[in-house]
């Protein structure tokens, strides 16, 4: 959709988007904030490949499956908000740990708040 689009900074996504295709965003350089609204339930494999602005994203509590190496980029710490608990994501990430990027600070939510969890693991 996205693919390559070397100027784009930032996209709005529709609350009526429920699937992030494979490559989807792939090596747009220049993208540096995803906010992926809830009702999202699955992220394409590579979908933000390459995306080495990338300072962060916001993931919804109602993803069920991230594809392989989804937010892959090892050129920048990236801070992935996740709409849910640290078991909640634990339980979608169990299976793949490529869908992660290889560089990132993990924060869930807890009583309404983001709290940073200090260890990726």
């Amino acid at each position: 959709m996205f693919y390559k689009c070397y100027k784009l900074t930032t996209i709005t996504i529709p609350d009526s988007v429920t699937t992030i295709g494979e490559r989807a965003f792939w090596n747009c350089n220049h993208l540096i904030n995803i906010k992926l609204p809830e009702g999202v339930t699955v992220i394409g494999e590579q979908a933000f490949y390459a995306c080495y602005s990338l300072e962060s994203v916001e993931l919804p509590n109602s993803l069920i499956s991230i594809g392989k190496n989804a937010l892959y980029n090892d050129y920048k710490v990236v801070n992935v908000y996740y709409n849910g608990s640290l078991i909640e994501w634990r339980e979608l990430v169990e299976n793949d740990k490529n869908i992660i990027p290889t560089n990132f600070n993990l924060f869930v939510l807890e009583n309404g708040e983001y709290v940073e969890v200090v260890s990726n693991e």
